[in-house]
């Protein structure tokens, strides 16, 4: 019985500094593209802030129309079957969620930090504890 090809499209925004997030996506390629999947990328680089002014950054932080138009193109040209989303600050936005539900695209996240709760990534009080609640 032959088994089924899914067509993934893993999201990741890149950090000025490599780390562990961009090894776990390369990791993750590699082994879904050994099992025959088709894996595709969307990523962006946060060395593109460096060149952009700081108010638009902001405002694409929280809806990156151009990302949501680029994913919802491909997810419909390339047939995506599910979405891998990594690290999606600040340069992608929360607008990938709106483009894959359009779709009808599901959605696996990873949360490699606490991002999406605290700014810091790190949940941390000035006595340096972790926040949970």
């Amino acid at each position: 019985m032959q088994r089924a090809v899914m067509r993934v499209l893993q999201i990741h925004n890149y950090y000025r500094e490599a780390g562990g997030e961009d090894s776990v996506l390369d990791q993750e390629r590699r082994l879904l593209t050994s099992h025959s999947h088709d894996v595709h990328q969307f990523t962006l680089h946060n060395n593109a802030i460096r060149q952009a002014s700081l108010l638009p950054t902001a405002f694409n932080t929280v809806w990156n129309k151009r990302v949501h138009t680029s994913i919802c193109h491909l997810l419909l040209d390339r047939r995506i079957d599910v979405i891998h989303a990594h690290n999606t600050f600040p340069l992608i936005s929360p607008s990938i969620y709106y483009a894959a539900s359009s779709c009808r695209v599901p959605v696996v996240q990873t949360l490699h930090n606490y991002r999406l709760l605290c700014l810091s990534a790190s949940c941390t009080g000035e006595d340096g504890l972790v926040r949970t609640a």
